[in-house]
């Protein structure tokens, strides 16, 4: 049996494609990107202040 190896897209280096993070600079393996996700960014985007708006 072999080890499987992934590349991190962050810092480009391999680690085992068991972990869920990479060792080296703690990057998640899998982006979560849901349609929760992505209408949460969205309205939080719009409707968020700046802390010097007040």
């Amino acid at each position: 049996m072999s080890i499987q190896y992934k590349t991190c897209k962050n810092c480009e280096n391999d680690f085992r494609s068991n972990f869920d993070f990479c060792p080296h600079c703690g990057m998640k393996d899998k982006e979560g990107l849901t349609l929760t996700v992505l209408f949460y960014n969205t309205v939080s985007n719009y409707f968020s202040f700046d802390a010097r708006f007040f």
